[in-house]
């Protein structure tokens, strides 16, 4: 007779409850039990593994729907349970209605593959999906076939259904590496609906280059597409563009390198002068560390726009403040020999000319009472004052177009109104904006502050603070530290330099005796460098009757490199396994050589992972050019292990290999020229049977293999 399953907690009931909307939990599988069953499911909690339950909104294996989800805690009131909202309106309850649950001590198998399909085509809209599936399914321990979870983007809330999964229809997501695909969204019909893309800016029209100081660039701009320059200069210096429309109207907008191409959402600066009609001038007055300005001109209300736009650097400071002055000292000083001022337009003209002129400005100008300006008459009603800023328009197309760009609230993605001279400082708080999130390395909508009063003073979003949350252990203490405090944790190492590290590989230095020694000095190197052995021990002999008969204070010659006094400790070696060289400080797992390859400055977690999956993918894709080269992980190396392998392959590999580093602490990086050569005289060394650190603290003292070996010989290893 088959034997039943152990079942721990057999199928019970109770009510229904969601959980709160903007929770942590409503976006995982975690539900929350009552104290009473903890006693009961205690004896199957395993160390670091969830507990996984069945959730059903009918009783029995038939009929009804069925939701596997994982134990968050144990303390939603007795009788009820805390469930998240989406697993409520898939097994179509509400609050109040009765949920049954069951346990089995069977651990469901780990997911291989999952396909989701969005139901929302603006999923695809979205600058990276894929980051945001990864971000979104990190808090769920468990996914079921045919359910239909929710993922959070910022603002933005999509509903995927999993229309695949392998290897069961309930499977683990905990510590697992999983392949996601996302299928196109159907309509009722089962067609597929239309797809939207990404809008990417720089395949809808050509970007050009703008040279500081050279001439005009002429350019045609659409709604469908803009023109867009990239302006290279140097940093800290002072920009100014100008443009002017020949044909139709334009808008122009600024901003630095990281921001990407600016748009009336995205921008650090703007026209700033000149009343913008048909024409604009933006005066930068100091381009930030890149050196790099991008620029869009987008036509305004109009199809099209041709236009002519250059760059300039202004003059110097002192130049500028000296012509001002000249030209003050012009205005309100004495009056020049033979002239006068017109007293309507202020302007000095010859004293004999002075009626003539008068008659005919007093005719055609009028000065303005709030500027002091003088206007023609015909266009005085054009000349307007913005009430709410400095702006002064002179014609009615300037002042409609103000009034539109500058005072017409614009629609942001997180649903708040903000002017157009707000934008720039909008764009550094706004939740939609897109973030790489310093942890995860994922590109995501910011979305609020931190809830962590600590955190929003770090400058952290509520996702860096919980994604920063994960632990990690200390390279110096191994100890579990939290991501976002190990820039504090290790400035308490720094604050404490004698406290020892704990180095990963950690050797034990042999004892020998002097027979030992002399039998390691007689079978090995007269063979390896050519020396006779009776001759220098002979040497070594008289060197010492010597020493012990001349004066102390003497020089004694030696035939041998000197031994120190204090035995010195052996270091600690590079992670690359092909590396013979220690690391560069105590806080480093790479040597100097290894570090520069990889192109590391800091040794940050996610910066190490990141050069070293491109290392591994250029390694096994394209090689290192040296034939010689012993890594079974390269392509130019006689002993590579994949041949010719693809770049989707290369791709697979190269992550495997990062994870045995993150588990391990051991890469395989191809050496320099001189790292190689070093490497050969270290292994000679220990085919003598030297112990490895000593050889490489040997090699890198004398930097020959001989005096290594003879300095490795006197001493009491």
């Amino acid at each position: 007779k088959k034997k039943k399953k152990n079942v721990v907690l057999s199928m019970s009931a109770f009510l229904a409850e969601p959980c709160a909307p903007d929770s942590w939990q409503a976006h995982s599988d975690k539900i929350s039990l009552p104290m009473s069953l903890f006693s009961t499911l205690e004896s199957q909690f395993s160390s670091g593994s969830p507990l996984y339950m069945s959730v059903s909104n009918r009783k029995g294996k038939t009929g009804g729907k069925r939701l596997a989800a994982s134990v968050l805690d144990f303390n939603s009131p007795e009788e009820k349970v805390i469930i998240p909202p989406w697993m409520m309106q898939f097994l179509e309850l509400a609050p109040g209605h009765f949920v049954f649950l069951q346990q089995n001590p069977e651990v469901p198998p780990k997911a291989d593959f999952v396909a989701l399909r969005p139901k929302d085509p603006q999923f695809f809209a979205l600058a990276d999906h894929r980051a945001v599936l990864e971000t979104a399914l990190r808090p769920y321990a468990s996914i079921t076939k045919g359910s239909v979870i929710r993922v959070q983007h910022g603002q933005q809330s999509f509903e995927m259904e999993v229309s695949e999964l392998e290897p069961e229809t309930c499977c683990s997501m905990f510590e697992t590496d999983v392949e996601v695909d996302v299928q196109p969204p159907l309509d009722g019909d089962g067609q597929m609906l239309p797809l939207p893309s990404p809008v990417d800016k720089k395949k809808t029209a050509e970007t050009k280059e703008l040279v500081c100081g050279a001439s005009e660039l002429e350019g045609t701009a659409t709604h469908s597409s803009p023109c867009f320059f990239n302006l290279s200069t140097s940093p800290g210096v002072p920009i100014s563009i100008t443009l002017t429309a020949k044909d139709g109207d334009l808008e122009v907008y600024a901003a630095n390198s990281g921001q990407g191409y600016p748009t009336r959402l995205l921008h650090s600066h703007t026209n700033n002068r000149g009343d913008y009609d048909r024409h604009a001038e933006i005066d930068i007055a100091r381009v930030d560390n890149t050196g790099l300005l991008r620029i869009t001109v987008l036509p305004f209300e109009c199809a099209s726009c041709t236009f002519a736009i250059q760059a300039t650097q202004p003059q110097h400071s002192s130049e500028l403040s000296t012509s001002s002055s000249a030209a003050d000292t012009t205005a309100t000083g004495a009056a020049p020999p033979g002239q006068k001022r017109c007293e309507n337009c202020g302007q000095w003209v010859p004293e004999v000319r002075l009626g003539l002129h008068t008659a005919y400005c007093e005719r055609n100008n009028v000065r303005c009472d709030v500027c002091g300006k003088t206007v023609r008459r015909q266009d005085l009603e054009a000349h307007w004052h913005c009430p709410e800023c400095p702006f002064v328009a002179s014609s009615e197309h300037a002042r409609k177009k103000h009034v539109m760009l500058f005072h017409t609230p614009l629609q942001c993605e997180c649903a708040v109104p903000v002017l157009l001279r707000d934008v720039p400082g909008h764009a550094r708080v706004c939740p939609a904006r897109i973030i790489l999130c310093r942890y995860c390395g994922n590109r995501m909508q910011a979305g609020d502050l931190a809830k962590d009063h600590r955190d929003r003073l770090n400058g952290l979003t509520q996702h860096e603070s919980d994604c920063g949350g994960r632990t990690q252990p200390c390279d110096n203490c191994s100890q579990f530290v939290r991501m976002k405090d190990m820039a504090v944790h290790m400035q308490l190492h720094r604050l404490e330099p004698d406290k020892p590290r704990k180095p990963t590989n950690v050797y034990t230095a042999k004892a020998l005796t002097d027979e030992e020694r002399d039998a390691r000095w007689a079978r090995v190197l007269p063979q390896s460098f050519g020396m006779d052995y009776a001759a220098t021990s002979a040497a070594a002999a008289a060197a010492s009757a010597a020493a012990s008969a001349a004066p102390t204070t003497e020089a004694v010659p030696q035939a041998f490199p000197p031994a120190p006094v204090a035995v010195p400790q052996p270091p600690v070696l590079c992670c690359n396994d092909l590396c013979c060289s220690s690391v560069r400080n105590l806080d480093s797992r790479f040597c100097s050589g290894c570090a520069q390859v990889l192109g590391l400055q800091e040794e940050k977690s996610d910066l190490v992972l990141r050069a070293l999956i491109k290392k591994y993918h250029e390694q096994m894709t394209q090689g290192c050019g040296d034939a010689a080269c012993e890594n079974p992980h390269c392509k130019s190396s006689s002993a590579c292990q994949f041949p010719g392998i693809p770049a989707s392959e290369a791709v697979k590999k190269a992550l495997d290999l990062a994870r045995l580093y993150a588990s391990q602490k051991v890469c395989f990086v191809c050496l320099t020229p001189e790292a190689a050569a070093q490497r050969g005289a270290v292994l000679q060394l220990v085919d003598m049977g030297f112990d490895k650190p000593w050889c490489v603290l040997a090699m890198e003292r004398f930097g020959s293999a001989q005096s290594a070996a003879a300095w490795l010989l006197t001493q009491h290893f």
